[in-house]
């Protein structure tokens, strides 16, 4: 009979831990400061020791500089975040704004973008194929983790959702869109980073 209360009361302080360590949504920034991997909190800007729990976890973690947003699933363990999932992220080298062949791209935050349509003839610099844009569109985006070095992009608004596949570095990217009838690649767009005559990424 001890053993069996025993065993009761063991499996009872498992199913409590089990229960305390249950992922929980997680939204916030990693920073990296050597080896070590850190999680803040957006909401409370706590900052945690963090893990990857996942390889694919980690193989995201590895495609991500200082700064950049998740948005996942994790649990609290020992007061180290150990991150489970991640399903969005937030790139803080794309915002700012792109020049492609035949529009500016300014991606305003972590999910919203617009696009400008400058007039037919070239306007003197890229800020003013903004303020002279003969139209805009504004998106919503979200990007999701994929293979490799890219990241899979949504584009939305009211009536439509473009898929496609984003690669970026700190002055070039490009990204992939999907024909939604097909499949395969409709669209392929290359972008430079627009800077200041200082140097620095225009916003």
């Amino acid at each position: 009979m001890q053993n069996v209360i025993i065993r009761f009361i063991t499996s009872l302080l498992c199913v409590m831990f089990a229960s305390l360590a249950s992922a929980e949504s997680l939204h916030g920034y990693i920073a990296f400061s050597g080896s070590e991997i850190r999680f803040i909190d957006a909401k409370s800007q706590k900052s945690y020791l963090a893990k990857a729990g996942t390889q694919s976890v980690q193989n995201s973690i590895q495609k991500l500089k200082n700064y950049d947003f998740i948005s996942g699933n994790g649990s609290l363990r020992s007061d180290v975040i150990v991150i489970d999932s991640i399903e969005f992220v937030g790139l803080r080298r794309l915002l700012g704004v792109w020049q492609a062949e035949d529009a500016v791209i300014k991606f305003i935050d972590f999910s919203t973008v617009s696009i400008f349509f400058p007039l037919a003839q070239p306007a003197s610099s890229v800020t003013a194929e903004i303020e002279t844009a003969s139209s805009h569109a504004a998106f919503r985006y979200a990007l999701a983790p994929s293979v490799g070095n890219s990241w899979r992009v949504f584009f939305s608004d009211e009536n439509n959702v473009i898929l496609g596949l984003l690669n970026v570095d700190q002055n070039q990217a490009s990204i992939e869109l999907y024909d939604p009838n097909t499949g395969e690649v409709g669209k392929s767009i290359l972008l430079e980073k627009v800077k200041t005559a200082h140097g620095l990424d225009l916003y």
